[in-house]
C-alpha cells in the first residue's frame, strides 16, 4: 500500500520581514536518537528520518505561507529570479492553485527531497464557507488518495487547520474503506530545552486509535452492532471469548434468534462485568450502553425478549428486523398462553397466526389491538415474502415506518395483559 504525506506550512513568526521565516531546528525521533536532521521544514525532516517512506507529500498553505522561504531552501538560493517572483506572490497574496510558480516549487522540492511533492492553495478559513473549500481541497480525487495509507503531520499553520485535516480525513476515510490511516506526527518545540536543544518528533498514532474508536462507537450507538467494537479489541490483544462473544451476539441479533439472543446476551454480560478493569479505556466508556439490552433480557420469557428486542431494533433504525421480532414476541407470546403439545408444536406458527388474526382480539383487549396485530402480520408477510405474491392491500414502507413505532407501542402496552389468557376459551386449539 502507497503511503502518503500530508501537511501544512504557515507563515512563521512575522514580527519583521527578514524574521518571520522557520528557525532552523534539530529534529529527531525518541527511537532513533542518534539520527538527527537540521531544518526549518518539519516536512523535510520527516521525509529523510523516514526515507523511502513515502511516496507523495502534499503540502497545504494559505496564499501567503511561506513557500517562498520553502523554494529558497531547495534551491539554495540559486534561483534569484523566481524566488523574487515569488516572493512577491507571497506578499501580494497572488498565489492560485496550479500557479506556473507553485508548479517551479513542487518541481525543485520534488528534485530536493526525492519525494514527490504537490503543493495546495487553501483558504485562510475564517468561515464557513472558506472552511468548506478546504475541506474540497483535502479530499479532492486530485489528491489520489483512494486505497493509500494516509499520514499527516500537525505542527505547522493556524492551530485549528491541522486539527480540521484531521477531521476531513477520518470523514475521507470513513467513505474510503480501503484507505487507511498511518501516523500523526506533531514536532514538540516545547520540549527541546529538555532535549538539550534537539526537538523530538511525536508519533501521535493514538489519535488514529481514538478515531476508530469513534466510528466504532457510533455504528454501535446508531444501528446497535457491537461488531465494529469487536474488530478493535483485536489489536488490543483482547480474550477470543469476548470477541467472539460480541460477534455472537451481534449475528443473533441480526438473525432474530430468540434462544441464541438469550444465551449470547447473558454470556457477554457475564464476561464484560469479569473483564470490565482489563478493558481498554475506550470500550469501558461504551461498556453501559452494550451491557443494556443484555441487563433488560435478563429474568425475561421469550415473548419479552423478542419485544424488547423490536424496540432495540427499532432505535437502531432497524425497522425491517424490528417487525420480524414484533411478530415473533407474538407468536412465542400465544404459544406461551397455549402451550401446545409436542404433536401440536409442529403447527404452532400456522395456528396462532389464524388464531390472532381472527378478530377474537377485538373483543379481549379492543379494536385497535386487534386492528394493530393484524396490520402487523401484513407488514410481516410483507417483509418476509417481498415479491413473492401480489398483497392483498398495497403495503409501501412509507406506511411501515409511519404506523409501526405505534404498533410496537400498542404490543409493549397490552401483550402481557392477563386478559389475553381468554383466549384459549374463545379460540380452543384444534388438532
Amino acid at each position: 500500500m502507497q503511503e502518503v504525506l500530508l501537511l501544512f506550512i504557515g507563515k512563521g513568526k512575522v514580527v519583521s520581514e527578514p524574521s518571520k521565516n522557520y528557525v532552523s531546528t534539530k529534529y529527531f525521533l525518541s527511537n532513533f536518537p542518534n539520527n538527527i536532521v537540521d531544518t526549518p521544514f518539519i516536512g523535510e525532516a520527516l521525509l529523510k528520518l523516514f526515507p523511502n517512506r513515502f511516496n507523495k507529500v502534499h503540502i497545504f498553505g494559505t496564499k501567503d505561507a511561506l513557500w517562498d522561504f520553502l523554494f529558497d531552501r531547495c534551491t539554495n538560493g540559486d534561483d534569484i529570479e523566481n524566488l523574487d517572483n515569488l516572493n512577491e506572490a507571497v506578499k501580494t497574496r497572488a498565489l492560485y492553485n496550479g500557479d506556473p510558480l507553485l508548479k517551479l516549487l513542487e518541481k525543485n522540492f520534488s528534485s530536493y527531497i526525492g519525494t514527490q511533492c504537490h503543493c495546495h492553495i487553501v483558504e485562510l478559513g475564517t468561515t464557513d464557507e472558506q472552511i468548506w473549500e478546504t475541506f474540497k481541497i483535502i479530499t479532492s480525487s486530485d489528491l489520489d488518495l483512494d486505497g493509500c495509507r494516509i499520514s499527516i503531520d500537525i505542527t505547522h499553520s493556524l492551530r485549528f487547520h491541522p486539527l480540521f485535516l484531521v477531521l476531513a480525513l477520518n470523514y475521507f476515510q470513513s467513505v474510503n474503506t480501503k484507505t487507511s490511516f498511518g501516523s500523526v506526527f506533531y514536532g514538540a518545540f516545547e520540549l527541546t530545552k529538555e532535549h538539550n536543544g534537539l526537538t523530538p518528533i511525536l508519533n501521535l498514532t493514538l489519535f488514529t486509535e481514538i478515531m476508530e474508536w469513534v466510528n466504532a462507537a457510533q455504528a454501535f450507538q446508531r444501528y446497535g452492532d457491537p461488531k465494529f467494537l469487536a474488530d478493535l479489541l483485536k489489536q488490543y490483544n483482547q480474550p477470543t471469548n469476548l470477541i467472539n462473544k460480541m460477534v455472537d451476539f451481534s449475528n443473533a441479533l441480526q438473525l432474530n434468534d430468540v434462544k441464541a439472543i438469550e444465551k449470547t446476551s447473558a454470556e457477554l454480560n457475564s464476561l464484560l462485568h469479569r473483564l470490565k478493569a482489563k478493558l481498554p479505556a475506550p470500550l469501558q466508556l461504551i461498556t453501559p450502553s452494550i451491557q443494556d439490552l443484555p441487563n433488560k433480557l435478563q429474568q425475561s420469557k421469550q415473548w419479552e425478549i423478542m419485544l424488547k428486542v423490536s424496540r432495540y431494533h427499532l432505535n437502531s433504525n432497524h425497522i425491517g428486523l424490528a417487525v420480524l421480532a414484533a411478530w415473533e414476541a407474538i407468536i412465542e407470546r400465544f404459544a406461551d398462553i397455549y402451550k401446545p403439545t409436542r404433536r401440536q408444536n409442529i403447527k404452532t406458527y400456522s395456528t396462532i397466526s389464524r388464531k390472532v388474526r381472527s378478530g377474537v382480539l377485538k373483543e379481549i383487549v379492543s379494536k385497535d389491538f386487534q386492528d394493530s396485530i393484524n396490520e402487523l402480520s401484513d407488514f410481516r408477510n410483507h417483509i418476509a415474502h417481498a415479491g413473492e405474491s401480489e398483497p392483498k392491500r398495497r403495503i409501501t414502507i412509507t406506511d411501515i415506518a409511519a404506523k409501526f413505532p405505534g404498533i410496537l407501542a400498542l404490543l409493549e402496552k397490552h401483550l402481557g395483559d392477563i386478559k389475553l389468557m381468554q383466549i384459549k376459551e374463545l379460540e380452543p386449539w384444534e388438532d
